[in-house]
């Protein structure tokens, strides 16, 4: 959900980064995208070097058992944004705009700002950026977990005369997987950020607990 993710950062997170007393930076939203190749980079050496130790102690995960865990990571990671929407909410709404005249006055002012519904929303109410930075790096560990062994587990499983065949139906399985993230987008603007949320650490949770329940057995029967 980069997209949603964008969008969440462009109008509810408090992207402003002081450098002192008075000398700030707003962090563009187009910084938030990079946030996620970023993890990747410093995650990943992490990552394969705790698998190695794993695997020295013969107590390596399955295949089906890591993905389990890569989606739960990412359930984790939503719950993260539906944590920090809980806070935001007891700390009250932001003031509503009223009339002309606030709208120009909160323009004016460096601490505001006006969102698409046209509420006056000072960077002190939004959802700090440390939350989105957290919720992305476990939801990056997560990713990890999931698909580099998931392509690992298709070319490692299929016949040798159907490897290709397999990589390919994977490769489609993604597309299909992210046109329908696509779609689940689309609700964003008529759901409430906590309830938005909410759906999708469900739907990464309910998925690891398929792939969890179905491991033992599919790596049995697979001789894994």
């Amino acid at each position: 959900q980069g997209n949603t993710i964008a969008l969440y950062a462009e109008t509810t997170v408090n992207r402003r980064v002081y450098l002192g007393s008075t000398l700030y930076f707003d962090i563009p939203t187009e910084y938030i995208q990079s946030i996620n190749p970023i993890f990747i980079l410093v995650l990943t050496p992490f990552v394969n070097a705790w698998w190695r130790r794993q695997s020295k102690r013969g107590s390596e995960p399955k295949p089906l058992t890591k993905m389990a865990i890569g989606c739960f990571f990412l359930a984790l990671g939503y719950g993260v944004l539906v944590l920090a929407e809980l806070l935001a909410s007891a700390q009250g709404p932001p003031s509503n705009s009223s009339g002309s005249s606030d709208s120009e006055s909160a323009l004016e002012s460096p601490g505001t700002e006006i969102s698409p519904a046209g509420e006056e929303m000072s960077v002190h109410d939004k959802v700090s950026i440390v939350w989105v930075a957290l919720s992305l790096a476990i939801a990056t560990l997560g990713e990890l977990y999931l698909s580099p062994v998931g392509l690992s587990f298709v070319s490692k499983v299929a016949p040798s005369y159907m490897t290709s065949l397999a990589v390919g139906c994977w490769m489609l399985a993604s597309f299909g997987g992210n046109m329908l993230a696509g779609h689940l987008g689309t609700m964003y603007p008529y759901m409430s950020h906590y309830s938005f949320f909410v759906t999708l650490s469900l739907i990464a949770g309910a998925n690891s607990v398929i792939l969890a329940l179905v491991s033992r057995p599919l790596s049995k029967m697979l001789a894994l």
